[in-house]
């Protein structure tokens, strides 16, 4: 006779299998089958994901019932400009409580120079500002950040130079003086100052979880006090620590003209991080382009 019969619920039966496993003693067994209640305990919740997107404010994530672990996906957001730098990817497991609240932040691509950037991209807000950074994302305990992704530096101009990529835990930089440094584990990256040709004012350093300003563009006096103005730098993506704005153009002012505007450099990445109880961590530099996201599974 099978474990089934035995509990009375083969098919035909007056009862099913669910009625027969109620109605079972709390030290009933199935003969080598362990204990059934136990077995039922100790099933796992179901499996399930949620993935957010861009929307200019904190979300919320409420863990599942029976849920203690969850594995998240961390994307940071591309720069500004043309050549920007890529977000970030963080992938890692966490320990969390069933029931509780995390806050998730998904960075913005920034389209429109000079102005706020969410997910702490830098911006320059004067005239002739340069490429904004691209928003950090990332998974929060309270005020606590569990994993974040860093975002992409803004591109320089005239012509196009490429942002620093963000992440992994050094954000990326593109070779050359002007252009801003990534950010690092425990401080912002450097702005860019001393590209050629020189006299470009100098980008804005990165801070916690800021990225630095671009240098507001640059201007050379001509020979009759004539001027034009340079092109604003790019600024650093958020991170951990954002990625510094880039060093400004200059122009070339002549005695009649002021002459076209000269380059400008880029902003560095974003730098990320993961919380040292986190387990599977994988950082992966410069993949995203557009707005970041965040996904969480479990199960």
């Amino acid at each position: 006779m099978t474990a089934v019969s035995r509990l009375g619920a083969i098919t035909g039966g007056r009862r099913s299998v669910q009625d027969s496993w109620r109605r079972l003693p709390r030290t009933a067994t199935a003969r080598g089958h362990g204990s059934i209640l136990d077995a039922g305990r100790r099933l796992r919740p179901p499996g399930g994901s949620q993935s957010f997107f861009f929307t200019g404010a904190s979300q919320s994530f409420v863990v599942p019932s029976g849920v203690t672990s969850i594995l998240v996906e961390v994307l940071g957001a591309q720069g500004g400009g043309t050549l920007a730098g890529l977000g970030a990817k963080v992938v890692a497991s966490l320990a969390v409580t069933s029931g509780e609240t995390l806050t998730v932040t998904v960075g913005q691509r920034p389209t429109v120079k000079g102005t706020a950037v969410f997910g702490g991209g830098g911006f320059q807000p004067t005239p002739n500002a340069g490429e904004s950074g691209g928003g950090r994302s990332g998974v929060h305990r309270a005020a606590t950040a569990l994993a974040l992704a860093g975002g992409g530096g803004g591109a320089g101009q005239n012509p196009d130079l490429a942002g620093g990529a963000g992440g992994p835990l050094v954000g990326g930089a593109t070779s050359g003086a002007g252009n801003g440094a990534g950010g690092t584990q425990v401080a912002g990256g450097a702005g860019g100052s001393g590209g050629t040709p020189p006299g470009g004012n100098a980008g804005g350093a990165g801070s916690l979880g800021q990225g630095g300003a671009g240098a507001s563009g640059g201007e050379q006096f001509g020979g009759a006090g004539e001027f034009g103005a340079g092109v604003g730098g790019g600024c650093g993506g958020g991170g951990l620590f954002g990625g510094g704005g880039g060093q400004a153009g200059v122009s070339g002012g002549g005695t009649e003209d002021p002459g076209p505007a000269g380059p400008s450099w880029s902003g560095g990445g974003g730098s990320s991080y993961a919380d040292a109880g986190a387990t599977g961590v994988v950082h992966t530099q410069g993949v995203r382009t557009g707005h970041g996201q965040v996904t969480i599974s479990w199960g």
